[in-house]
């Protein structure tokens, strides 16, 4: 997921409630290359959360807590006229814009030593493609750099050789399975919970059959995968040891527990705080 160039000024100052999609149509409409909502995001020092939230509180904040609602499985858009929703699991709160106009915080403020805020950053829209081109070449040497600390690990000094890629195709896997010796091990994932945060899951898949799911939206839409992504990325996470059909393995925790967390649209848009929602309900 990718998140565009970083400008100087919000689209807008909205409530904390207001849709995705909603917000996206005013910051086109505003004009400018600026992909800010218009919320803020306030972090907080570790163990300093319940402070935050009085200090809050004490300001004339009208605030939420993840913690009142089941599981914290909260969408921003439950929270009504609040002026701010707290995280507590990772110590963050959404704030409104409005609410930090009235009391005159901003960004470029200077924290308090004994204050319980560490940061104060305006929130912004995440997509699920739409990557940069740094943010790709970051990718790509992360990618690189990783499959190069695999081969090591495996005693190999190169990458693969067309031998290897061979003989996977004859055992019906990738070779990224097969260089991390997937196919002859005996682990398969069972006792292990994946959540994967993105835009659902399409839970009627058959690879998928019989497997259970728990989920969550934090966009307003069901979880539901109309966009593709979120399928893509738990079938490689916990796709099946044998697909039906002629289609090789490609997945690897095949008994895993699965965790549903809908953060984006169907449209793959999103933003911070609905990523951040499902990362304090995981």
């Amino acid at each position: 997921m990718a998140r565009k160039p970083l400008p100087t000024r919000p689209a807008q100052a909205p409530a904390a409630t207001n849709g995705i999609e909603a917000m996206l149509l005013a910051a086109q409409a505003h004009g400018g290359d600026s992909m800010q909502t218009g919320r803020y995001l306030v972090t907080y020092k570790e163990g300093a959360q319940e402070a935050g939230m009085k200090a809050m509180k004490s300001q004339g904040m009208r605030s939420a807590d993840a913690r009142d609602f089941s599981s914290q499985a909260v969408d921003v858009a439950d929270i009504g006229d609040a002026d701010a929703l707290m995280f507590p699991e990772i110590g963050v709160a959404l704030v409104s814009g409005p609410a930090m106009q009235a009391r005159g915080m901003g960004t470029q403020d200077e924290i308090a030593a004994d204050s319980p805020m560490q940061t104060i950053e305006p929130e912004y829209f995440v997509f699920a493609e739409g990557a940069t081109d740094a943010a790709v070449n970051d990718y790509l040497r992360g990618f690189l750099s990783a499959t190069e600390a695999i081969s090591r690990d495996l005693g190999r000094t190169g990458g693969a050789s067309q031998a290897d890629e061979v003989d996977a195709q004859v055992l019906g896997v990738t070779w990224g399975l097969k260089a991390c010796r997937v196919p002859p091990s005996l682990r398969s994932g069972a006792g292990i919970r994946v959540a994967v945060l993105d835009t659902g899951m399409d839970l009627g898949h058959p690879d998928f059959a019989g497997r259970a799911f728990v989920t969550n939206t934090f966009v307003g839409q069901p979880v539901q995968d109309l966009h593709s992504h979120g399928t893509h990325c738990i079938g490689t996470a916990c796709g099946p040891m044998a697909p039906a059909g002629s289609t090789p393995r490609y997945g690897i925790a095949h008994r895993a527990q699965i965790f549903v967390g809908k953060v984006l649209t169907n449209s793959g848009s999103g933003t911070t705080a609905s990523v951040l929602a499902g990362m304090n309900w995981a």
